[in-house]
């Protein structure tokens, strides 16, 4: 049985909707073909900068917050972990069941 994370589950959900192989993504990327099957299939979880470059790469994106605070999170990105995205996914309709591998 597959153990999903969001993370993981949002990436290839990402990646497939638009129509793209992991190789593909890997090229736009500049990110290894193993490590996005790895992200993908919840045995790693991505850092929240290359959770975004892999959406980036998929022509998604992910909102965190208004960009009237741009500067703040600029200054502040580097603070931000990885399971605040996941919350943030956790509260998307259709993703809740894949959060944190359950």
């Amino acid at each position: 049985m597959r153990t999903y994370t969001a993370a993981g589950h949002l990436l290839r959900q990402a990646r497939r909707s638009s129509s793209m192989s992991q190789q593909e993504v890997s090229e736009r990327s500049g990110v290894a073909v193993s490590r996005i099957s790895q992200f993908e299939n919840g045995r790693v979880d991505p850092s929240v900068d290359m959770l975004l470059r892999l959406l980036a790469a998929t022509d998604h994106t992910i909102k965190l917050i208004d960009s009237a605070d741009a500067d703040f999170v600029n200054k502040y990105v580097n603070a931000i972990h990885l399971e605040n995205v996941l919350d943030l996914v956790d509260a998307l309709p259709g993703y809740s069941n894949y959060a944190r591998g359950n």
